[in-house]
């Protein structure tokens, strides 16, 4: 199985359970890795055949401008937004990682992993 992954997009959004978060923000980082069959683009060069890796940025650039509570829900509304861009995917993983949460601990980052 072929895999198109965009990793670690870092990006200013407004996710978060507490008030605060939402009205001020954080950074986030998201990483999208989506399975296909990819022969044909692979053999054509026919990126219409692909997944765009521009185009998958834009779902996750729009679907991360809409504030939610929980991380969670976040992956569930990127996977929503990719699979219904991208039919051609047969499975896929995604990433969100909140980089600075908001509590006293040396961390790299708090994250949740969806994979189907």
């Amino acid at each position: 199985m072929d895999r198109v992954e965009l990793n670690r997009v870092r990006i200013y959004a407004h996710h978060g359970v507490m008030e605060q978060e939402r009205k001020v923000g954080n950074l986030f980082e998201v990483t999208v890795h989506l399975e296909g069959d990819m022969q044909t683009v692979m053999q054509t060069d026919d990126i219409s055949a692909g997944i765009s890796y521009a185009d998958i940025f834009e779902e996750v650039r729009r679907v991360m401008d809409e504030p939610s509570k929980t991380l969670e829900h976040v992956a569930y509304r990127l996977k929503s937004a990719l699979l219904l861009r991208f039919p051609q995917t047969t499975g896929g993983r995604i990433t969100v990682s909140k980089l600075t949460p908001p509590f006293a601990a040396r961390l790299d980052n708090a994250s949740f992993t969806h994979t189907w």
